[in-house]
């Protein structure tokens, strides 16, 4: 299931992307434009897709764990430079306040990567204009990683069940912001996995911080 899913997705990617670099042939501004949104909603479908794949080997109890060691330091600032790209010429800033003397730390690399890319995802998804802060320290015998927005907020009846499957802060028909309510249900079923926990602090108009804390070895 997982092959049939994401291979006709990654096809439909791969031929826009060579249609997009005037493979076959030049191509004008609005075509560009064009083809640009066809290749960020099949990245967004893609994306979805992997989700709903991942909370099924949940559910089927087949999730793998593969640790390695990793350089956290390294890691956050990697991450942070895909995001800068992804917002970048726009009304959102994304500052970095990493402690230096984070080292190493024992964790699948992978499912790390998923967790804050969800948390960002949505920080960055939620806030319109401002910043959206990405930090990290140690803490004892764990590290905290934070992502921390100036966005729209949650409510403190709704931050009961956002971690629930399909469930988001507005489930209204008529809400402004898309997505299916499973990347902090999969974030928090991945960080359990990994031996941790998720927290998150937030007030409506005041924007939302999440806190991934994690062990540094297993």
């Amino acid at each position: 299931m997982s092959h049939e899913l994401r291979t006709p997705l990654h096809v439909i990617a791969g031929y826009l992307s060579l249609l997009l670099d005037g493979v076959s042939g030049k191509i004008g501004e609005e075509q560009c434009y064009c083809l640009t949104k066809a290749i960020e909603a099949s990245h967004h479908m893609l994306k979805l897709v992997n989700n709903l794949l991942d909370l099924a080997c949940f559910s089927a109890g087949i999730m793998e764990i593969n640790r390695e060691a990793i350089d956290l330091k390294g890691f956050l600032n990697g991450l942070a430079l895909k995001w800068e790209a992804s917002i970048k010429d726009g009304p959102l800033v994304l500052l970095k306040k990493i402690s230096p003397s984070l080292l190493t730390i024992e964790t699948d690399k992978n499912k790390l990567e998923k967790i804050l890319d969800n948390l960002m995802d949505n920080a960055v998804k939620f806030t319109s204009q401002g910043k959206v802060v990405l930090s990290a320290c140690s803490q004892g015998d764990a590290v905290e990683i934070t992502v921390a927005d100036t966005g729209i907020g949650i409510s403190k009846q709704v931050q009961q069940f956002i971690f629930d499957d399909f469930r988001q802060s507005d489930s209204s028909q008529t809400r402004a912001y898309g997505g299916m309510g499973l990347g902090l249900a999969l974030s928090k079923q991945l960080a359990r996995l990994l031996g941790g926990r998720i927290e998150v602090e937030s007030e409506v108009g005041r924007g939302s911080t999440f806190r991934v804390l994690l062990p540094k070895e297993n």
